[in-house]
């Protein structure tokens, strides 16, 4: 079974704040109004036509980054809209931990609406540091609901965007009062690979996932020819950084557990279907760069098995 467990959808531009969009990319200014929409409007609807017959089910992560990157979602309208296909999606609340009621709010995105957990969280988006006395309450709540939180816990890039949150590290002290907490840190730790990957073989409760790897290392150019909705692509397709990597990294590591890295998309921004080939083909890259091949079946559990231990889905087959 075949769970992407980090994918977003939006409906542009009810799911954004305009103003703050154009601040975090100033770039986006001059693009035109139909343009934009190609680029940010992207409902489950879209995932599941260019997902059928090969994703199970997937979970969709909330944004919650007003201030910053200018995605605003109400955790009711997303259930709602995930709501309309349980076969197929599941899905995560986000709740600034720093908002009066946030744990309360919390179980009642779990117990209510059906969330699977918190995420996708963002330090750097939403200003505040994971090891904040502030956040345990949101901490000791996740423990009392046997739900995961997912964390961007590494930089992000938009011009908004506070670096000085985006300490990886940070999640040692909350790994070390909460063992009982199932972290996930997303796009293991992007840039900060080694960084993520010395918490995961630390702390039994550490996880990561692989999501968006492929738009960063340049694996998911669009075709020529095609409009382009892929955001960020950069101009060099070299996938031994970004994409094999942190992988070798992981997995070669005296404690890399192959059972701790989860399969995820960051869709929009990655093609599922093709990540997926990629994956299952990935010594195809690693014999190119002269690197150890990846076990087929470390790359199965990736792709069908490594969620189990992090997400209680239903009708999980």
């Amino acid at each position: 079974m075949i769970v992407d467990t980090h994918m977003h959808h939006s409906m542009f531009p009810d799911d954004f704040r305009i103003d703050r969009l154009l601040d975090c990319f100033p770039e986006l200014a001059s693009v035109p109004a139909e343009d934009l929409k190609n680029r940010f409007h992207h409902p489950l609807e879209t995932y599941l036509a260019e997902t059928q017959g090969v994703v199970d089910k997937a979970i969709v992560h909330t944004y919650n980054f007003p201030e910053s990157l200018g995605f605003c979602q109400s955790n009711d309208e997303v259930a709602e809209r995930v709501n309309q296909y349980p076969d197929k999606f599941a899905w995560c609340c986000n709740i600034n931990p720093f908002a009066k009621g946030a744990a309360r709010e919390f179980e009642r995105c779990v117990r209510d609406l059906g969330a699977v957990g918190m995420g996708e969280w963002g330090p750097s988006y939403q200003f505040f540091h994971t090891n904040d006395k502030r956040c345990f309450p949101v901490y000791e709540k996740a423990i009392e609901l046997d739900v995961p939180i997912i964390i961007h816990a590494g930089p992000a890039k938009g011009r908004t965007c506070r670096l000085a949150y985006a300490n990886v590290w940070d999640l040692d002290e909350v790994a070390i009062m909460y063992p009982q907490l199932r972290i996930v840190i997303c796009h293991i730790g992007f840039p900060k690979y080694e960084d993520t990957v010395l918490l995961m073989q630390k702390h039994a409760n550490v996880f990561a996932d692989i999501a968006w790897l492929p738009n960063l290392a340049g694996l998911d150019m669009p075709e020529k020819g095609s409009s382009g909705r892929r955001r960020g692509v950069p101009a060099v397709r070299y996938p031994y950084y970004h994409f094999l990597y942190p992988l070798v990294y992981y997995l070669s590591g005296a404690s890399g557990l192959p059972d701790k890295l989860l399969f995820g998309t960051d869709f929009s921004s990655v093609d599922p279907v093709k990540y997926i080939n990629t994956l299952e083909n990935i010594n195809d890259l690693t014999r190119q760069f002269n690197l150890p091949e990846i076990p087929p079946d470390t790359v199965h559990a990736i792709l069908h098995e490594n969620w189990r231990k992090v997400f209680k889905l239903q009708q999980a087959i």
